[in-house]
C-alpha cells in the first residue's frame, strides 16, 4: 500500500459490519445504476435538447458525441490497463473480509485503475465543458456517489480512483477540443436526417449501456473469463476498440458522402 492509500485508509469501513446503516446505504449507492449512470445520462439528454438557436444546439450535440466517445475510450483504456498491468487485489480482499454478494465477482478483477472513475469523471468533464453549472453537479456526483462509496466499502484504493479519474479527465479534454468535436458534425447531422430513427435506436442502446454501466457486457466478460487468458482478453479489447473506431469512422464518411450530393444540388440551384 502506498503513502496515499495509507493516508486515506481511515475512510474505509474495513472490516465492514454489513448490518450497519452506513454500510448498507453506501452499498446501495455503489450498486444503484439509476443513481449513477442514470443520473448522468439524464443530464446529457437534457443538454442534447438545449441551445438558444440551431447553431448552438448543433455545437452542444457535437460536444456530447465527443464526450461519450471519450468516456467510452477512457473505460476501454482503464480496463486494458487493468488486464496488462500486475494484478492488484481490492482492499476488502487484502483485509481478509468478504464482499457483499453484489460485489463478489470483483475479486477476480484487478482494482487498478478504477474504470468507474474513468467513465464518470470523463462524462463529468465533458458536461463541464458544455455547461459549467451542470458540470459542477456532475463532478460532485462523480465524487460523492461514485468515489466515496467504493473507497468506503473497500472496493478500491484511493489511488485506484485517482488514477481512473485522471484518465477520464484526460480523455474527455482531448475529445472535447474544437478540432476534435467538430469532426462529429456528420454524426450529429445524421441524427436529423432521414436516418434519424436509426440514430435514435443506436443512441438508446448507448445511453442504456452507459446508464447500466455495461452490466450485460461485464456479465458476458465474466462468463468467458475462465476460458480465456489475459493476453487473449487484451487482444479482444484492442479489437473491440478498433471496431468502435472503425464504426465511428464509417459513420463520419457516410455522413460526408450523404452531404456531398446535397451540396452539388444546392450549387446547381444557385
Amino acid at each position: 500500500m502506498n503513502a496515499l492509500d495509507s493516508a486515506f485508509s481511515a475512510l474505509s469501513c474495513l472490516p465492514c459490519d454489513e448490518t450497519a446503516f452506513a454500510v448498507r446505504a453506501l452499498g446501495f449507492l455503489a450498486d444503484a445504476a439509476l443513481l449513477k449512470g442514470g443520473f448522468v445520462m439524464a443530464l446529457l439528454c437534457a443538454l442534447w435538447m438545449s441551445g438558444r438557436d440551431r447553431a448552438e444546439t448543433m455545437e452542444i450535440r457535437g460536444r456530447i458525441v465527443a464526450t461519450v466517445a471519450g468516456a467510452f475510450g477512457a473505460l476501454c483504456v482503464a480496463r486494458l490497463l487493468a488486464l496488462v498491468m500486475p494484478f492488484r487485489a481490492r482492499p476488502f480482499d487484502l483485509a481478509g473480509g468478504d464482499a457483499a454478494p453484489a460485489f463478489r465477482a470483483l475479486e477476480s478483477w484487478s482494482a487498478f485503475p478504477s474504470d468507474h472513475a474513468a467513465l464518470f469523471f470523463a462524462l463529468a468533464t465533458g458536461i463541464f465543458v458544455i455547461s459549467r453549472r451542470l458540470g459542477l453537479i456532475a463532478l460532485l456526483h462523480a465524487l460523492v456517489i461514485v468515489t466515496v462509496p467504493r473507497i468506503y466499502l473497500g472496493l478500491h484504493h484511493p489511488s485506484d480512483m485517482l488514477a481512473g479519474a485522471a484518465l477520464g479527465v484526460a480523455c474527455a479534454l482531448s475529445m472535447t477540443r474544437p478540432r476534435v468535436w467538430r469532426r462529429c458534425g456528420p454524426v450529429v447531422a445524421w441524427s436529423e436526417g432521414r436516418r434519424a430513427p436509426w440514430f435514435s435506436a443506436l443512441a438508446f442502446v448507448v445511453v442504456f449501456e452507459l446508464a447500466t454501466l455495461f452490466d450485460s457486457v461485464r456479465a458476458g466478460a465474466r462468463l468467458v473469463w475462465p476460458v480465456v487468458n489475459t493476453s487473449a482478453m487484451a487482444v479482444a479489447a484492442l479489437m473491440a476498440g478498433g471496431g468502435v473506431l472503425a464504426l465511428v469512422g464509417a459513420l463520419l464518411v457516410r455522413g460526408l458522402t450523404d452531404r456531398a450530393p446535397a451540396r452539388r444540388a444546392s450549387s446547381r440551384m444557385r
